[in-house]
């Protein structure tokens, strides 16, 4: 009898235990749950701020591509004027450069 009632307290000191290692580790998990969460939640803002560079950065990209294309069309017109010996040359010559400054000043504020 005296058997039988110290094996039932071993079986309950060794079921406290493993009561106390199981709620240990469901608080360990949460926590870790809750830093995974916090991290997503920072990653997801990034990925958002992300986005919308990316969109500006597309954006810039293509007025870029739009002034170069017209910069390679004011290029040809310079050129044919000269070819032809237009006489309006010299202001041709004054809005290409105008135009080149103001190209440069573009770049330089959207490209740094």
């Amino acid at each position: 009898r005296d058997e039988a009632i110290h094996e039932r307290d071993e079986a309950m000191h060794a079921r406290e235990a493993a009561e106390k290692r199981a709620e240990s580790t469901v608080g360990a998990l949460r926590t870790e749950i809750e830093k995974l969460q916090k991290r997503c939640k920072q990653l997801q803002h990034v990925a958002g701020e992300l986005g919308t560079a990316l969109q500006v950065g597309q954006q810039e990209r293509d007025n870029l591509k739009e002034h170069i294309v017209e910069l390679e069309a004011l290029v040809e017109s310079h050129r044919q004027r000269r070819v032809s010996g237009n006489s309006s040359g010299s202001i041709a010559q004054h809005e290409f450069e105008h135009r080149m400054k103001a190209f440069s000043l573009l770049t330089r504020s959207t490209c740094p």
